[in-house]
This record gives C-alpha cells, structure tokens and sequence, in this order.
C-alpha cells in the first residue's frame, strides 16, 4: 500500500505516535507500576481520607442531580398551570 502526500503537508509532527503500542480486543493488557516509580512523598491515602472524598463526590452528585429534578418538576408545574 503506498503512503499518501498531501499538498498541504508541511512535514511537522503534531503528535509522535511512534511508542503507541496496538491494545488488543479481547485481552487488554494492564501495565503494572513499580513502587520505585511512585514519588516518595505522596503517601497512600487512609481510609477516613477516602471517605471523606466519596461522601463529597456522592453529595456533589446528589445536589447536582436534584436542581435537575427540582428543574423538570417547576417545568412539569408550570405546563400543568399553563393549559
């Protein structure tokens, strides 16, 4: 199959894709991180920690979903007065 050229092809690289491996379909390969990869000041967080963050993002989430709950109801109310 021969390469394509462009006219407008000026020959800089955007984005290097040469490390890019194939991932494959059925079987996807995970890549396990070494401990002596991980930077020695960040230590593992302990599990009030993640507590705290989970009950913050299920909060967040929760007001998030109501004001759009909260929205369709006025919208729902506001039609039935309407007609």
């Amino acid at each position: 199959m021969r390469k394509k050229t462009y006219d407008d092809d000026d020959g800089r690289v955007v984005a290097d894709m040469s490390g890019v491996e194939h991932q494959p379909l059925l079987i996807p390969r995970f890549r396990r991180k070494d401990e002596t990869e991980a930077s020695p000041e960040q230590q593992p967080m302990s599990r009030e920690d993640r507590n705290v963050i989970l009950r913050g993002a299920i909060g967040a989430s929760l007001l998030i979903g109501g004001v759009f709950i909260a929205a369709g109801a006025l919208v729902i109310w506001i039609m039935t007065m309407v007609l």
